[in-house]
């Protein structure tokens, strides 16, 4: 019996180790952050000043930061926002590079190489410099705003990609056969084509995760994110006055967004092996 794509792809992902551990951390992530107020109670991460800048302890895992918040707490609450930012930023970005390299791909011709310039033009331009001024425009900065710039600064890298494979897949033979039968092009992209580029995309969206969560921290640091969410960045940024005195309030966010990134770049690592039909099973 023949093998599918999938179980294959399964196959050669549950071979590589450090792509299961990447993964089982983002699991571990994702339910922590989906039951923060199971496991660090809204009242942990209020003021309290009789508490400030204590150290890590059985009554707080990790400290307390400048005022009274245990950072423990502060951590798996950052890690929600985080989370729901790239969550918004990545189907944003999915969106808009689908879109482009869809219409890119497939028409070609002069609305490719529209489509291709303007795409150069903003990735020519440094990413991060370019978030900084988009959310510099707005005087409220929303976590929503800070996902969409996110998405806006980001898009072209994924949509060359998709363009790349709609190119090559609209040659293929069950293209020309959906072509022949009379199927519109709507109905050739969205049935045909996209299935056998969701691979790529969903690579590149894992790898993307861990680059919004860098971005919203380094906003956040600089005193571009959200004032009211509970984020990583804010937390390290508070705490760069104390590293002499009180060093575990911007270690350990920052561990945090350490240890998050690489599990994403791991398993975004696998997930590219084992969609690969170059690699043996």
């Amino acid at each position: 019996m023949k093998t599918g794509r999938a179980q294959i792809a399964w196959r050669k992902f549950k071979k590589n180790r450090a792509s299961f551990v990447g993964g089982g951390i983002l699991v571990i992530v994702i339910l922590m952050a989906l039951f923060a107020p199971v496991i660090a109670p809204e009242g942990r991460i209020e003021i309290d000043l009789t508490s400030t800048k204590l150290p890590p302890g059985p009554d707080h895992l990790f400290g307390t930061d400048s005022l009274g918040r245990d950072v423990a707490a502060y951590i798996i609450w950052g890690a929600r926002t985080s989370l729901m930012v790239a969550a918004t930023a990545l189907l944003l970005e999915i969106l808009l590079a689908v879109a482009v390299g869809a219409i890119a791909g497939y028409y070609r011709g002069i609305v490719d190489d529209i489509l291709m310039r303007i795409t150069d033009v903003i990735l020519v331009l440094p990413t991060i410099v370019l978030l900084v001024v988009i959310v510099s425009m707005f005087k409220v900065r929303s976590l929503f705003l800070i996902a969409a710039a996110m998405a806006i600064t980001s898009w072209p890298w994924m949509a060359r990609v998709v363009r790349s494979d709609f190119l090559s897949l609209r040659e293929q033979p069950f293209v020309e056969a959906a072509r022949s039968l009379g199927a519109s092009d709507f109905a050739i992209v969205a049935r045909h084509i996209l299935p056998n580029a969701l691979s790529s995309i969903i690579v590149l969206g894992t790898i993307d995760i861990a680059w919004f969560i860098l971005y919203q921290a380094t906003l956040t640091f600089l005193g571009l994110g959200d004032p009211v969410a509970v984020s990583w960045g804010s937390l390290i940024s508070r705490g760069r006055n104390y590293l002499g005195v009180a060093w575990w309030i911007s270690t350990f966010p920052g561990l945090a967004i350490f240890i998050v990134t690489l599990a994403c770049n791991l398993l975004g690592d696998g997930l590219r092996d084992a969609f690969d039909v170059k690699t043996r099973v």
